[in-house]
């Protein structure tokens, strides 16, 4: 059954078109799932990419390309047996700087998906289908490497879940977080009731009522409000405080840092003496770890945690009075714990209930993991996932459960949303599902992850259905919409849900995940938020591209953009609006309230309630005084990746 693939193979070489692969051929089947090659070194990139990056030429020697021939040898009914399982390409090279696109044509050469960015790993799927296909990789930033790639026929093993899936509902203020610029975080205040959100430089509060209506109040403090290149808020859920930090070189700790005690209606300042780091800064807190040495040192109960990464390093510091004063700075991660792989980013830490204080890291030498500390921050130690559980494109976001389980929502290398669970602490993990393709959803972005109950959890993310083309381009002509998976049963079965099938989050245009080095559409910049309000209701707080005439129906593109001189340009229909999607029925993640004891279902909600206490400094500062860093580092000798 190899003849039709080894004849295709010769189909291409004997056109010149690419280099061949070593093996140059190999065949999936159910007893051979998994098979691997090497490619390259290859000379250059290939140049046909700037002019067109979906089919690119191969033609040696200028245009270079490698091509493996793939059979997958299966019954002819497989797809009607298992509608979901897929093919899936991985590939991984030493160079962290290098790109390489990925292709699968299929027995015509036709391209039927691609990976055209520059992640590292790259991967891609498709819907299984028996036949002869055509793995191309192409460079596009070369630099000598052998690439090693990776063919695996994916076997879905998510069962379907039982029950009703939860149902959401929409909220966003009308008159306050317009264009507020990305990187949406939520808290819920336990004691108040009251939701916190920052997006950029604006902290709002919104308070919903028993009619499922919500007020929504500007509670800035001024000082967070003047610019930033990275927003942070947390709200304990044991506490309430709640603390913004704005990421602000030049200033003590290069963060503005503070933390209220009654939802913004003052706010307390915390100099962050000890140096924060330059980026990609998180907050987080909870117990102690029994049996560290460490506690309180006055009357706040909890730990805080800073952390924060410089590139090449990433470190944490403690406060021991509730983020009045910071310790030192502990070393979370080095290049050296992740195989040599350059990059410090990490996800948001969280504190499990017993104390064991988290970070997700979506990049450790290829694969998932999760940086872990048992003693309240001492030290750490880096816990990697299987490496089937393949590095993606995005922060990871773990979910914390009242008895320890974790659940980490994170992007796979070829764009799909997974959820993998651990009951160790990270050194053990099963149930590694993919969350996103039953639902239709090809590419997904911002991961978050929340768990209240040991088997209950959700996971969300933007996602779109459209294959063909660069996720992350201006050219992009896919819908986003924002997504919920939820789990009853400790991650075996999830109900996956688009919350706002009549409201796309993005329209046209793409979601750049490049951070600095993208130029129009980064509008919504690099994570959402997650948490849960005190009867376990999901709180999904994420930032709206796509309001005004980019709705459905009709659907306007957004390609026209807004110049502003600099990297962070408005896309018409592209903007960036503070926004909460609220669990409105359903089971939620506490079983304490569900029926008969469920909370009721929230109705639609009236026109929102709008009140500002003060005079704010202008949202829009934070374009120049972000610029304004990102311009003076390379000056200071630093180089600043932001994803």
């Amino acid at each position: 059954m190899r003849s039709p693939v080894i004849a295709g193979a010769l189909l291409f070489a004997t056109a010149g078109a690419a280099l061949a692969a070593t093996p140059e051929a190999g065949t999936l089947s159910a007893d051979n799932p998994s098979l691997s090659y090497s490619s390259g070194p290859f000379a250059g990139a290939n140049p046909s990419l700037q002019q067109d990056p979906l089919n690119p030429q191969c033609l040696l020697p200028v245009n270079q390309c490698d091509d493996f021939a793939l059979l997958l040898d299966a019954p002819a009914d497989y797809v009607s047996r298992h509608p979901r399982d897929l093919i899936s390409v991985i590939s991984q090279w030493p160079f962290n700087q290098a790109a390489y696109y990925l292709y699968l044509l299929d027995s015509s050469g036709a391209v039927i998906a691609s990976s055209i960015t520059d992640a590292d790993p790259n991967g891609l799927s498709a819907p299984a289908a028996p036949g002869s296909y055509t793995v191309r990789i192409v460079p596009s930033v070369a630099a000598g490497d052998l690439l090693v790639t990776t063919v695996s026929l994916i076997s879905d093993q998510t069962a379907p879940a039982a029950g009703k899936p939860p149902g959401f509902t929409a909220y966003a203020p009308e008159g306050l977080g317009d264009n507020t610029g990305g990187e949406m975080n939520i808290g819920f205040n336990p004691a108040t009731g009251r939701v916190m959100t920052l997006a950029y430089t604006q902290t709002l509060r919104t308070t919903f009522a028993a009619d499922g209506s919500a007020t929504w109040e500007d509670v800035s403090e001024p000082n967070t409000q003047i610019n930033t290149n990275d927003p942070i808020l947390f709200t304990d859920p044991q506490t309430g405080r709640t603390f913004v930090s704005q990421l602000q070189a030049g200033t003590p700790g290069n963060s503005i840092f503070y933390y209220t005690d009654n939802d913004g209606d003052s706010w307390t300042l915390s100099p962050l003496t000890t140096d924060g780091g330059i980026d990609h800064q998180t907050v987080g807190g909870g117990p102690y770890s029994a049996g560290a040495g460490a506690g309180p040192s006055g009357s706040y109960p909890n730990a805080v945690y800073y952390c924060s990464q410089s590139i090449v390093v990433a470190f944490c510091i403690r406060s021991d009075d509730g983020g009045a004063t910071f310790g030192v700075p502990v070393i979370t991660k080095t290049v050296a714990d992740c195989d040599g792989f350059l990059g410090g980013i990490h996800g948001h830490v969280k504190v499990a209930p017993d104390g064991t204080v988290y970070i997700p890291d979506r990049n450790c030498g290829g694969v998932q993991a999760v940086i872990v500390s048992e003693n309240s921050g001492v030290s750490f130690e880096m816990r990697r996932l299987p490496a089937t559980a393949t590095a993606g494109p995005n922060d990871s976001s773990l979910g914390i459960a009242s008895d320890g389980t974790g659940y980490l929502c994170y992007l796979s290398a070829d764009g799909h949303a997974h959820v993998a669970v651990t009951h160790d602490k990270g050194l053990t993990w099963s149930n590694d599902r993919d969350v996103s393709y039953a639902a239709g959803v090809v590419h997904a972005v911002f991961p978050v992850a929340v768990a209240g109950d040991p088997d209950r959890a959700a996971c969300g993310f933007l996602g779109t259905s459209t294959a063909q083309g660069n996720y992350q381009a201006t050219s992009f002509e896919g819908i986003w919409f924002p997504y919920v998976a939820t789990t009853y049963d400790g991650g075996n079965s999830w109900h996956t849900v688009n919350a706002t099938p009549g409201d796309p989050v993005q329209g046209t245009g793409g979601i750049c995940l490049g951070g600095t080095t993208c130029i129009e559409n980064r509008n919504l910049l690099d994570f959402n938020d997650m948490t849960l309000d005190d009867k376990g209701r999901v709180l999904f707080g994420y930032d709206d591209g796509c309001t005004g005439d980019c709705l459905l129906p009709p659907h306007t593109p957004n390609q026209v953009c807004i110049p502003t001189g600099g990297i962070n340009d408005i896309c018409l229909n592209s903007v960036a609006k503070t926004s909460i999607i609220r669990q409105s029925d359903g089971r939620t993640l506490f079983a304490a309230f569900d029926s008969p004891a469920a909370p009721p279902p929230v109705t639609p909600p009236p026109a929102p309630v709008v009140t500002s206490p003060g005079d704010q400094a202008p949202g829009s500062g934070f374009l120049l005084g972000g610029l304004g860093m990102y311009l003076l580092l390379p000056l200071l000798g630093i180089a600043l990746v932001r994803r």
